[in-house]
């Protein structure tokens, strides 16, 4: 929680009530690591059980290298078997402690919520291995994945799927930025966007109509459920190095706070999922999943969807229609939702070894 403060240089005293058991699923264990200077700590809480505790004895400087190593090989798309040895040890360091607490104590659990430290906030959950079963965490079908840089962060609240009220904004063409002229077009976004409003319908905002202005304005003239941001991005664990790209100007973290918020501060309702799907963290910063959560708590949201990296253009379209096709469905939790989407692009045998292709997706905050 103090690192959330510090990055939003704010004091959340007054908005987070430090009550693990209002925030907790019945359904959700929660994952929390500690990297200590000569061991890695895996505390693991189950509804209604005391906390257990494994500790690995191993250095810091080994943890941290271990993890480098790991995130660079999906990144750089190594061989699957030097990915998969990396994410072999990691699994054994956090999901096998929680697989030994939910069979000891004979819980019905259906999402792992990952609480992590240090280097290990870059390393997208998913893409953990479980050698004995020969399977990614992902394809274990009955656990949904969710992240969270601090438990009482955020409320968890289940999502109303009647009558969402959606915004879609993005860029399928190369924005005109004067200082940003490289900036390449995501073709894909116009079919992320219209496959989606089939699901869910909405305002919509796409190339030269999204602008800054505009975005403030539909955000201003609307209460919304739902805002869905297909567009270049980048979350950093400096404030200042967090923003979108409208299609005439950078949107910067603490604007984009504040627009998102407009919609909050003249309604009771407050806006409960934020999609920002063409985004990325930046690279090489380890607490820039802390970018995320910032947009997150600021903008009032209960949940966010987006990307550890910049990702593939197609396969997103293909996955963001999947999420909001598992979304809309009765009693299917949003960390559930983005499961299932995964799993549509890990079982095609083309990229189901490709982590860089599915890894990088999260869910940080609710997953209700």
């Amino acid at each position: 929680l103090a690192e959330i403060e510090d990055h939003l240089r704010c004091n959340l005293a007054q908005r987070v009530k430090l009550n693990q058991e209002q925030t907790q699923d019945p359904h959700a264990a929660i994952i929390y690591s500690i990297i200590l200077e000569d061991r890695l700590a895996t505390i693991v809480q189950l509804p209604g059980l005391p906390l257990s505790l494994q500790t690995t004895r191993i250095q810091q400087k080994e943890t941290e290298r271990i993890l480098t190593h790991l995130t660079d090989a999906i990144l750089k798309k190594n061989r699957p078997e030097v990915v998969i040895e990396d994410a072999s040890t990691v699994y054994q360091w956090l999901v096998e402690p929680a697989e030994k607490a939910i069979l000891e104590g004979k819980a019905d659990i259906r999402t792992l919520v990952f609480v992590a430290d240090g280097l290990l906030k870059a390393v997208p959950p998913a893409v953990l291995y479980d050698e004995q079963q020969q399977q990614y965490l992902v394809e274990k079908e009955q656990y949904a994945i969710a992240v969270l840089p601090s438990l009482q962060l955020f409320q968890q609240q289940r999502l109303s799927r009647e009558g969402l009220r959606a915004l879609k904004a993005g860029l399928s063409e190369q924005p005109v930025i004067p200082n940003r002229p490289n900036i390449p077009a995501i073709p894909y976004v116009q079919v992320e966007l219209d496959e989606t409003d089939a699901i869910v319908p909405g305002q919509r905002l796409l190339n030269a109509t999204f602008t800054k202005a505009a975005l403030k304005q539909q955000v201003m003239q609307s209460s919304l459920d739902l805002v869905h941001l297909a567009t270049h991005g980048e979350f950093s664990s400096d404030p200042e190095g967090t923003f979108i790209l409208a299609h005439d100007q950078e949107i910067y973290g603490a604007e984009l706070d504040g627009l998102l918020r407009a919609t909050t501060n003249r309604t009771l309702a407050s806006l409960k999922l934020l999609i920002l799907s063409a985004c990325r963290t930046a690279t090489g910063d380890s607490r820039a999943t802390l970018g995320l959560a910032g947009i997150t708590t600021r903008a009032g949201a209960s949940s966010t969807l987006a990307t550890l990296w910049q990702v593939n253009d197609a396969a997103t379209a293909d996955l963001v229609k999947a999420f909001y096709q598992e979304m809309v469905k009765p009693n299917v939790s949003l960390a559930e939702a983005l499961h299932r989407a995964q799993l549509t692009l890990v079982k095609q045998v083309r990229y189901r070894h490709n982590h860089y292709i599915w890894a990088p997706y999260v869910l940080v905050g609710s997953w209700l």
